[in-house]
């Protein structure tokens, strides 16, 4: 919570920033132990959604102490504040939201949430588990904050306690959506909005009413129960309370914020041109380099008696000859066999090693020392203990697979978040349903992104066994273009080895969306 930086401001009035600072700081110090008391006490009287009515009085009655003018029952349950401060300016809203979770605390502290309710027909404990009420402890602070500060402000503050934000019960309206339709970035209307959450705070400089709804709506999907634990708001009661007090030298051409774009205000437009352009991209640069290789050919800047030209690798005779298919499907049997067995062991052996620290400590220093060997250097060892057919190839191309697989597997279970664990332990979860509904779960996107890496592995094992171990496939279809001097042969190999390996690989990452769909897709962060 230390490491929070929050850059937006609003500009706001004539002291100096060093004045500012001390002053949010001496203030904050002041309303310390009071965010701290009304947080102990929104968590241990928790509320689901749309059923906040405690707590919204709760938040009404210290907005109303502070003489800041208040709305209620906005979309069932929210609270707003207003308060305008003592110049004229820009409408900054900070928003927290204010329901719980059905979930049954099993955490041993003085303020822990005994409360039940009937969720789905169902008798359930209600709990804070996912920190909104801190969210809500330190936008009261904030207020009494600001309402100190209220003749330095330059513009008008709005608290918005938003109800619902894990989702309105079903056939119900609720959360961001209905106060945003029922007015509450208007009169005033809201320039900027700060959505406040414990870790991070989400930023928008709003032009556009439909894209502050989306920054509202942030986490209306429903898909709730993460867990976070937080004893002292102080932190970000600083931060945001300094949002409002930054410096007055800046205009708004540099403000901090983003000014939306089209993949905000036309998200299927916005998509449908990236398409376009990453379609364009991904056949545009290999078309250029293959062209440019034919104009080599074409103004003899290449010579033809050792190299094979684009056209001549497309019109060969050999494309056409049964043979050469046999090759091919020879080749394809051998990497299959290889990747899936390779595969199957690699996981297996990645989850057992990602569980248990004893395992791990016995066989991660063995197999880090394999793993280093060269493939090939086995190929006699394999030959001695499988003979002379198909089966020392597979081996060889399943254990470069599985060194790959394996890694990939124990470092995703390894790197699943302890939160997760944690939150499923709060349901009652045993050790198999933390397994089969966090782990493996949280693990296979990184699981995917190995055997990804391990199918284009499989293909470079299995042209490298074919070149030295093999009369058939096409490794033996480019040695055989060497040794008998066919360039045009040679490069009809390997020119079929590279379609083979970009097709198993983006076979695989189309297996990985189907049944990983909760994994984030290729991208950048801030790609707009």
């Amino acid at each position: 919570m230390k490491k929070l930086l929050f850059l937006l401001f609003i500009p706001v009035f004539t002291f100096s920033q060093s004045d500012i600072n001390e002053k949010i700081e001496r203030l904050s110090l002041g309303v310390e132990k009071n965010v701290i008391k009304w947080r102990r006490h929104i968590h241990q009287n928790p509320e689901l959604s749309n059923r906040e009515f405690l707590t919204a009085k709760y938040v009404a009655a210290h907005l109303k102490s502070l003489g800041i003018e208040v709305q209620e029952n906005v979309a069932h349950t929210g609270v707003v504040g207003i308060l305008k401060g003592g110049l004229p300016g820009k409408v900054v809203a900070l928003r927290a939201d204010m329901d719980a979770l059905p979930v049954t605390e099993r955490v041993n502290i003085p303020f822990a949430s005994k409360v039940k309710t009937i969720y789905k027909d169902v008798e359930v404990g209600v709990m804070h588990a996912c920190g909104h009420d801190t969210h809500v402890a330190i936008l009261m602070g904030v207020a009494s904050v600001l309402k100190e500060m209220r003749k330095e402000i330059k513009g008008t503050v709005k608290f918005i306690f938003q109800p619902a934000e894990e989702g309105p019960p079903a056939g119900e309206e609720g959360g961001a959506k209905l106060m945003v339709k029922e007015g509450v970035l208007k009169n005033p209307d809201v320039d900027v909005i700060f959505v406040g959450d414990i870790f991070r705070m989400y930023s928008r400089y709003c032009e556009q009413r439909d894209w502050v709804i989306e920054i509202l709506n942030q986490n209306e999907s429903g898909q709730g129960g993460y867990k976070e634990i937080i004893w002292n708001g102080l932190t970000l009661l600083r931060a945001k309370s300094g949002v409002i007090m930054k410096g007055e030298a800046q205009t708004d051409r540099d403000l901090l914020s983003r000014v939306p774009t089209l993949a905000d205000t036309n998200p299927r437009k916005y998509n449908k041109r990236r398409r376009l352009i990453e379609t364009f991209l991904a056949v545009g640069v290999p078309g250029s380099l293959i062209a440019l290789w034919q104009l080599g050919f074409h103004y003899e800047w290449i010579d033809n008696r050792f190299y094979a030209s684009p056209w001549e690798i497309v019109s060969s005779k050999k494309l056409r000859e049964a043979e050469l298919w046999s090759e091919i499907w020879t080749s394809v049997q051998r990497m299959l066999k290889g990747f899936f067995a390779g595969s199957l062991l690699g996981v297996l052996l990645g989850v057992l090693m990602g569980v248990s620290r004893l395992l791990r400590a016995a066989l991660d220093s063995l197999l880090t020392a394999l793993y280093t060997v060269p493939k090939l250097a086995l190929i006699p060892v394999f030959v001695t203990l499988f003979g002379f057919g198909d089966l020392p190839r597979i081996a060889l191309i399943a254990v470069t697979v599985f060194f790959f697989v394996w890694i990939s597997t124990m470092s995703a279970i390894m790197g699943v978040e302890d939160g997760y664990r944690e939150a499923a332990l709060s349901f009652g979860a045993n050790k198999w349903k933390i397994f089969r509904h966090v782990l493996f779960p949280g693990a296979l996107p990184q699981i995917f992104v190995g055997l990804r890496i391990a199918a284009g592995v499989a293909v470079l094992m299995l042209i490298g066994v074919e070149l030295v171990l093999a009369s058939d496939g096409l490794g033996a279809l480019i040695e055989k273009g060497r040794t008998l001097f066919l360039p045009e042969l040679t490069y009809v190999g390997i020119a079929i080895s590279a379609l083979l390996g970009l097709t198993f690989t983006y076979l695989v990452r189309i297996l990985g969306r189907v049944l990983v769909p909760w994994a984030p897709e290729d991208q950048t962060p801030n790609q707009n």
